[in-house]
Parts: C-alpha cells; structure tokens; sequence
C-alpha cells in the first residue's frame, strides 16, 4: 500500500514538472525524491514501525537515499533516459517505477529496517504476534476443537460417511471421485465458532489407498517409523509406543516464498471404531521453530519469539475399509497468527497455497511403502 502511495506521489509530482516546463530527466530526479521521503515517512510508521524505534530517523532516511534512492535514482533516471524520445515521458516513469520497485523493497528490509525479520511484508511479524499467541486466540482454537470433536462424533453416531465434506454431507460426491483415483482436498469450517485474534486452518483431505486392510493401516499406524514419510517431514521418532497410541516427534519443514522449520512434539490415540474403521488423533503438544536449521548454529526458538506461522495443530485421522482398500482421510486444523489489516487478499492466496499442499503431501505419502508379498508390512 505505501509503495502504491509511493507511485501516486511519484507519478504526481513529475506530471506536475513536465507541465511547469522541466526536462524529463530533471522531473524524474524530483519526483523520485518526493516518493523517497513520502515513502519513508510511511516505513517507519507503518511497515517497519517494529524496527524503526530503535534507530534515528536521519539513520534510516540517509539509508532510504543511498540505498533504496540509489537504486531508484540509478534505474529510474536511466530507464528514463534510454527510453527518451521512444515512449512519452509518464509511460517512461511507470516503467522505471515497475523495474525499481522489488530491489526497492529488499533493501529496504535487509539495509535501511536492517535489525530483524525477514523480506516479505506479507509474513513480516506484527508486534502483536511477536508475542506469541493472545489468551482469546488459545481460548478461540480450545472452542474450535471441542465443537469439531462434538460435530464428529455426532456424524459418526448417525453414520455419516468418514470422508463427506462440507459441500457433500452424504459423501457420494467424493466416493466416486475416490474410486476414479483421484484425490479429494477440500476446505472446512465450523459454523458459529469464531477465531479471534489469529488465523485458523482447516482442511480435510481423502484418497482410496488400494488393495490393503484395516490390520496393514492398524500396523502402519502404531509403527510410522517403519514406512515412508512426507517430503515435509524432515526427521521422525516414536516413544512410548504402545497398543493405543504413542509419542511422535516430527520436524517439520514449509515452504513458499520463504521456509520455516519445526520441532513438533505430538501426542498420537488410536481407537478402533468397529471392524471396518480405525481413528487416530495427533495433538501437538509443543512446538518450536528451528532457526539456520542443519547447521552448526541451529537454535530453537520459544513460542513467544517465533514468526507465528505455527502455534497450534491438530489431525484427527479416519480409515476406512470399503471393497477396493481402504479410504485414507485426513482432517488438520492449525492455528498461526492473524494477517496483518489490509493484507489479506495478497496472503490469503498463499496461506491457502500452503495448507492445500501440505494436505496434499500428507494424505498421497500413505499410497508409498507397502509390500504387498508380506502383508503390506516392511
């Protein structure tokens, strides 16, 4: 948004000087200067406002003009003079504004706001998530779990199908979609139970795995650590196992954009739902994100100091037996921290991206590792 006002001034003020009679090259130099300063003026109230308290203004604004400036100042008055005389002078300055703008951006975040996060406005760090998450939004996401629980356990006593969706109650539209071999990822949400102070995903994803039993999924199940993983799961180990359940510590890595790694601790029950269905919960207990990650200066970094792309999860994972295998369904919710006012239709689009894909990973990864000689068992 500021650089849009950027590009209004900019554009603004050198319309004004090419009317007053200024050369095009001498109108660029000062409507560049005047989205210089306008622009930040706005950094350090707006987009960097966590960084910028800690150095002076004639700090960050002598870096704005080195560095950013430069960088406008360079490109833009040299696009405008290769372009003088082939396109009109306003056409010129847009193009100068769009070649500038990205290397703008960066070194803003890496040199002139150079004292912490990372380059993308879009999962910059908000003061309020820098602190972890708020008592409403834990109090929000312990809501959002027990009215899921009570919805699945009601559909279950009523024998709605493990893998319907919200668009198809009855489960036939995704039943056949299934049995053609594909696999079904759709979006679901608990109506009436509002998330406060935090952004909440829910996704449930279903695929026919063919050719195996309830007893292969059972064993898969309470032995994980026997059978292929996820591309995102970067290490696993499994303690206290026993016939209900175990412990499971995952690392877990993200990307899109940027990558974030975590150290997730779960706690896994099985139950077996009847002869023909077994159930199995993961709650993460504890969760940390790793920073420089396989390295010798790998850290891990508390709740409270993270990004917030990660403070809750949950899956609660259906299998069940039909003619050809076994249907495989996976629902997740997580919970991370709220998207910044004004940025949702830039971030939605990837944190949608990045919940669909992760899904995706996580339910495909149980079609690997069976051998089917030895009772689909390694």
């Amino acid at each position: 948004m500021i650089g849009a006002v950027g590009f209004t001034v900019q554009m603004a003020v050198g319309a004004a000087l090419l009317a007053a009679g200024l050369t095009p090259v001498l109108a660029t130099l000062l409507a560049i200067e005047a989205a210089i300063v306008t622009n930040h003026v706005w950094h350090r109230r707006w987009a960097w406002r966590d960084r910028a308290h800690a150095q002076a203004w004639p700090a960050t604004l002598l870096r704005a003009h080195v560095g950013a400036g430069g960088t406008s100042l360079v490109v833009g008055v040299g696009t405008v003079a290769a372009l003088s005389g082939q396109v009109p002078a306003l056409l010129a300055q847009g193009i100068a504004v769009a070649l500038c703008a990205a290397a703008n951006y960066w070194l803003a975040d890496r040199w002139v706001f150079t004292t912490a996060g990372l380059g993308l406005l879009v999962l910059l760090p908000t003061p309020v998530s820098a602190a972890g998450p708020s008592p409403e939004a834990l109090r929000s996401w312990d809501r959002y779990v027990a009215a899921l629980e009570r919805a699945r356990t009601s559909e279950s006593t009523q024998q709605v199908p493990s893998w319907a969706t919200d668009d198809d109650v009855r489960g036939g539209r995704v039943l056949a979609a299934l049995r053609k071999g594909e696999l079904d990822v759709s979006r679901r949400a608990m109506s009436g139970v509002e998330v406060q102070d935090a952004t909440l995903e829910h996704w449930q994803g279903s695929l026919l795995v063919r050719g195996v039993s309830i007893a292969q999924i059972t064993h898969r199940l309470r032995h994980p650590d026997q059978y292929p993983q996820p591309r995102d799961v970067l290490s696993l180990r499994v303690a206290n196992r026993q016939e209900s359940g175990h412990d499971l510590f995952l690392r877990l890595t993200r990307s899109l954009l940027i990558t974030a790694t975590y150290d997730t601790w779960h706690q896994v029950r099985h139950r077996v739902t009847s002869a023909s269905r077994v159930d199995s919960t993961a709650v993460a207990t504890r969760i940390e994100e790793i920073d420089h990650p396989g390295t010798p200066s790998e850290t891990r970094i508390r709740l409270e100091d993270s990004r917030g792309f990660l403070w809750r999860m949950q899956s609660f994972w259906r299998f069940t037996a039909v003619p050809e295998g076994v249907i495989v369904t996976c629902e997740s919710i997580t919970l991370s921290r709220p998207v910044p006012l004004g940025l949702g239709l830039v971030s939605r689009p990837i944190i949608t991206r990045v919940a669909r894909e992760s899904m995706t990973t996580a339910v495909r990864a149980w079609q690997a590792g069976w051998t089917p000689a030895r009772g689909g068992q390694p």
